[in-house]
């Protein structure tokens, strides 16, 4: 088994260009900074709100 083999999220404190390496590698990388789900803009929901939306 490889992680790199599934699909990836990374959160805040994974660097931007580090992401964006793994994407010129092809992989399948999101980041919660470029989906706009980082800590600082969820001050007024919870991440099981964020859930709950994306699979309704």
């Amino acid at each position: 088994m490889k992680p790199l083999d599934y699909p990836l999220l990374a959160d805040e404190n994974i660097h931007r260009d580090v992401v964006r390496a793994l994407l010129a590698r092809g992989k399948d990388v999101r980041s919660v900074l470029d989906e706009g789900w980082a800590a600082e803009t969820m001050s007024t929901c919870s991440a099981t709100h964020i859930v709950r939306a994306e699979s309704s």
